[in-house]
């Protein structure tokens, strides 16, 4: 079995088991999709993660509820490490529940009783659809309230993220214009960028941002993968027997012999 693949084996999780040559520090990209309930989902995975100090994370592609989960998580790392981190997820996902726990999107009995946890049968949901069908929301909504919005500023100091270098974002937007998926960077996020990344067209204002308006991401990149592809901070250098990959943001090497040595120790670094 890849050394890699040992790293989630069930076996590790009683340290007692754990073998020296297994224990090592490794450094991820992460990939984080939209949709609601994937993005609750993602949550609880992410918490997972921080638990684990073995691993390490060098970049985030994101989208819409992906997208939320990841601006957390990076403001979390860079405002007070890993337990602040499981408290900032923790803290957003509590103030939405409150947020939506009084809104018009609540399930009938029906829903209640059918054990889907659905909005198949809520009123609300339903009056809201048909409205749709027929205005949008533009019309419905002129003034542009987004509570959205006011929660993201409310729970993520976006001064201290575009600051923070521990992980690169990449946060995935479609440009309405032009079709196009549209990657927004750490050095430049407001909330105005995570609303773009979660635009329904159908619900909200295409978000305006630098002259150009922007629906979900989803549509072209749900996500995309090339920034943490291409964009991953990392360094291969081949010399004569060896090859080198150098983690730049971590400043972890890791050099392969060519020539069927023993492989040097994972701990240097650069």
């Amino acid at each position: 079995m890849p050394q890699s693949s040992l790293l989630f084996d069930q076996r590790l999780h009683d340290q007692a088991n754990i073998s020296p040559q297994v224990v090592h520090h490794k450094t991820v990209n992460l990939a984080l999709q939209g949709v609601g309930a994937h993005g609750a989902f993602t949550w609880g995975v992410l918490d997972r993660l921080l638990e684990d100090e073995r691993l390490s994370f060098d970049g985030i592609s994101a989208t819409s509820a992906g997208a939320v989960n990841a601006v957390v998580l990076a403001y979390g790392l860079a405002s007070g490490g890993r337990e602040q981190a499981k408290t900032a997820l923790q803290n957003y996902w509590r103030r939405l529940s409150e947020v939506t726990s009084s809104g018009i999107f609540q399930p009938s009995v029906l829903d209640q009783m059918s054990g889907n946890f659905g909005l198949d049968l809520s009123p609300g949901f339903m009056f809201i659809d048909a409205l749709s069908h027929f205005f949008s929301p533009y019309e419905l909504n002129p003034l542009k309230y987004n509570p959205f919005k006011d929660l993201l500023d409310e729970v993520v100091d976006f001064e201290l993220l575009r600051r923070q270098k521990l992980i690169k974002l990449f946060l995935c937007a479609t440009n309405v214009r032009t079709g196009k998926v549209k990657i927004f960077g750490s050095e430049e996020l407001r909330s105005d960028h995570v609303v773009a990344s979660s635009c329904q067209p159908i619900m909200m204002h295409a978000v305006e941002i630098d002259g150009e308006y922007y629906w979900d991401g989803g549509f072209m990149g749900n996500p995309a993968i090339f920034p943490v592809i291409y964009g991953n901070g990392q360094q291969i250098v081949q010399g004569p027997g060896y090859v080198s990959i150098l983690q730049e943001m971590v400043h972890e090497a890791r050099i392969i012999p060519l020539d069927g040595k023993p492989h040097p120790s994972t701990n240097i670094r650069s």
